[in-house]
């Protein structure tokens, strides 16, 4: 559930054919669009938020040298391709 206790608002364009397909789950959830819609946002920006996170560790270890070497991947390729 998003935390509304301080809410701001956003104003966002929808296709035509995606804001029909919000209004029928709506109905099916027995919920409101503005609901349904802000859940879907904050959804998205938590996944986004945590792909970018993950991405800048990566990063930070593959600068450091901290990643694995030929013989490391050629050890797990022939463990699963066997």
């Amino acid at each position: 559930m998003v935390d509304v206790a301080d809410p701001t608002t956003l104003t966002v364009h929808l296709a035509h054919d995606v804001r029909s397909k919000l209004s029928e789950i709506a109905v099916e959830m027995h919920s409101a669009e503005d609901t349904l819609a802000a859940e879907a946002i904050a959804a998205y920006v938590e996944a986004y938020n945590w792909q970018i996170a993950e991405i800048r560790s990566a990063l930070g270890e593959a600068e450091r040298g901290d990643y694995a070497s030929d013989s490391d991947v050629a050890g797990v390729f022939a463990k699963w391709t066997r």
